[in-house]
């Protein structure tokens, strides 16, 4: 981390366990460790201090030099985890130079999810907690509506985190301008958010002991470029053997000092570069790093040498079984394997659990009942295979993350999954227009059908006043534009006017349908939550099939070559653009043909008033050349419409 971050901040959590804390003379050596690593980089001994409260499992330390850290404190009692305290850290760093506008709230928290699973309660619970804890910028404001970066591990995915905070900022809990971040090569739950901070997530990779996480940085911008915040999971360094593997760009990739100018994020390294061997002092800190109950006397500093270490030697107690564990084992393939089929899998089924929150009006966030049935129905093969799943997150994952760079994915957007439901429904409405409902009943629409939909979505889009600067003859292309807007894929909204969408119960009629005495409420509500669910997931499974198959035919691929690469760049050939530039041009002699006849008959132009061009094209008009000349043009063309065809294939159910 120091070599490849060269961190203003570490932030280490999960220290330990909650159950069974470190002792504080391992602690006392982790602060050892650290204080030489540091020294051996060049740090001098009295810029390393430390954060820590006994019996806490947490550990930040920090350079004086770079940044001043103040107001430390511990949050307690973040969310109800059954007689077991969830606290977290939070202090105020300042970069070094700067003033008070540049302050920003630093959370440190782990929310431990291992036989206990973390429920939807708890992860909302503890979510909102943080944010709603006093700001140390301004005691009037919350967290949330301050400038703050929270990271460390979550134990919770992208997609829920933004369902979590779509609640919160309806509810005015935080500020609407919050974005996640996680590292390019993180599992699940290695991530943070922040907000009114600017900075991005450093690409290269650090490993660690444990395989379950990776150490991320983060890079905040200032007037004066502050040096990233790095946040590592474990208590235990690399193994002097990972230190000698690690990946490093050819150019350094080191943060600059405070002051110095910002190199562009490309000069990050990639995961597949590799460093020469390292130098004898880095080498040093590693065997130090390697050996927390025995660091070596070459390398060892006196007490008085280094801040806030402890006045001995490290200890040669014994670590508790769990870190010992850890730390003695390394990971095997089968293991490494299985963790990431693990990871795969949820994060597969975190969309489509989105979803369904959204559609419940997130019911499953305010009741663990409701949660735990969502997560065995998805958990289910029976019901949907991890294969199903994927394709859904696939389809759908566009519509409600929005990755700033979707080549890395390592700092995203949320968007706003009930706003895009409610679109859905809304959409569906149009259904009207040939006598349908807007609800999925197994009937399919045909695709002249579907069309008349989409003209009564673009009669409705009409009748709404344009915007300042927008011209009424562009008003489809607006049309169509807002309609990707709020379904996320044109395709979506053409499965929703063939099929509609699933027709949900209130979450008052999900609560208690049959009220039946002496049963417990939640076997009451038990019924129709299940039939939301499995309905919810049939339609997500039918039009997830649906757009993948027709993304795989012969017209599709002709769509989309057509498209071009990217925006503004066309696919068409050569020939295929000389037959549109034709086609545009007798579409134009043709409007203008009816339009200087329309004059003439008003006698408002003569044969001596109009132009020699304009004579030409009224003649073509009124002898009906031009319109002839138009159909030719529209029946060779080699690049004409695409008809779409029916596209939902998935068997009513």
């Amino acid at each position: 981390m120091l070599r490849h971050f060269q961190p203003a901040v570490i932030c280490f959590c999960e220290v330990g366990e909650v159950s069974s804390p470190l002792s504080e003379q391992h602690f006392n050596d982790l602060k050892y460790i650290t204080s030489q690593a540091w020294i051996s980089f060049g740090a001098a001994a009295e810029h390393v201090e430390f954060f820590q409260t006994p019996g806490k499992p947490y550990l930040t330390a920090y350079r004086t030099d770079h940044v001043t850290c103040e107001h430390y404190s511990m949050l307690s009692n973040l969310y109800d985890a059954q007689r077991s305290e969830r606290t977290a850290q939070h202090f105020l760093v300042t970069p070094a130079g700067t003033g008070a506008e540049e302050s920003i709230n630093v959370i440190n928290v782990h929310a431990p999810s291992g036989t206990k699973k973390l429920t939807a309660t708890q992860r909302t619970e503890l979510v909102g907690s943080l944010l709603q804890s006093t700001s140390l910028i301004d005691a009037t404001k919350s967290v949330g509506n301050d400038r703050y970066i929270i990271g460390g591990d979550l134990n919770t995915g992208e997609q829920v985190l933004a369902d979590i905070m779509g609640v919160l900022v309806r509810s005015g809990a935080c500020a609407s301008s919050w974005r996640a971040f996680r590292q390019l090569h993180g599992n699940h739950g290695d991530m943070g958010f922040c907000n009114g901070v600017r900075g991005h997530v450093l690409r290269t990779l650090v490993h660690g002991h444990d395989p379950q996480h990776y150490p991320y940085a983060f890079r905040a911008l200032s007037k004066q470029t502050l040096p990233p915040a790095a946040a590592e999971h474990r208590a235990r360094p690399a193994a002097a053997e990972d230190f000698a593997s690690q990946p490093t760009p050819a150019d350094s990739a080191a943060a600059p000092a405070a002051g110095q100018r910002q190199p562009p994020l490309e000069s990050c390294a990639s995961s597949e570069e590799r460093h020469p061997e390292t130098s004898t002092a880095a080498s040093a800190a590693a065997e130090a790093m390697t050996q927390p109950a025995n660091a070596p006397t070459s390398s060892s500093a006196p007490a008085e040498q280094v801040a806030t270490m402890p006045a001995q030697e490290p200890s040669q107690q014994a670590l508790p079984p769990a870190a010992a564990e850890h730390w003695d084992r390394p990971a095997a393939a089968a293991d490494v394997a299985t963790l990431q089929r693990q990871a795969t899998q949820r994060m597969n089924a975190a969309l489509p659990t989105s979803i369904i929150h959204a559609f419940l009006h997130y019911l499953p966030l305010r009741d663990d009942h409701a949660a735990t049935r969502v997560t065995e129905i998805l958990e289910d093969e029976t019901r949907l295979s991890d294969d199903d799943l994927a394709a859904i997150a696939r389809v759908f994952e566009p519509a409600f993350i929005w990755y700033k760079d979707p080549r890395h994915r390592t700092e995203f957007v949320h968007r706003d999954t009930l706003s895009y439901v409610r679109a859905w429904q809304e959409l569906a409405s149009h259904r009207s227009a040939v006598g349908k409902t807007a609800y999925f009943d197994g009937t399919i629409l045909t695709p002249a059908q579907r069309q008349t939909c989409f003209q009564a979505y673009l009669r409705d889009f009409g009748s709404t006043p344009l915007l300042p600067g927008q011209q009424k003859s562009r008003m489809k292309s607006y049309a169509e534009a807002h309609l990707r807007d709020i379904a996320a894929n044109r395709l979506i909204a053409w499965v929703i006017w063939e099929v509609g969408v699933p027709r949900i119960a209130p979450a008052a009629e999900q609560r208690d349908t049959h009220p039946q005495e002496g049963a417990p409420a939640a076997e009451q509500r038990a019924d129709p939550l299940e039939e939301n669910i499995i309905a919810i997931l049939g339609w997500l499974d039918g039009a997830a099939r649906s757009i993948t198959q027709y993304q795989q035919t012969a017209t599709y691929q002709e769509a989309v070559r057509r498209a071009g690469p990217s925006r503004g760049v066309s696919g068409l050939t050569q020939a295929e653009q000389a037959q549109r530039a034709q086609l545009r041009r007798a579409h134009a002699d043709v409007r203008r043909g009816r339009k200087l006849a329309e004059l003439w008959d008003r006698r408002l132009i003569t044969y001596e008033t109009v132009a020699d061009a304009d004579w030409a094209v009224l003649q073509k008009h009124l002898d009906g050349s031009d319109v002839r000349h138009l159909e030719e043009i529209q029946q060779q063309r080699a690049d004409r419409r695409i008809a779409m065809p029916e596209l939902w294939t998935h068997p009513p159910t």
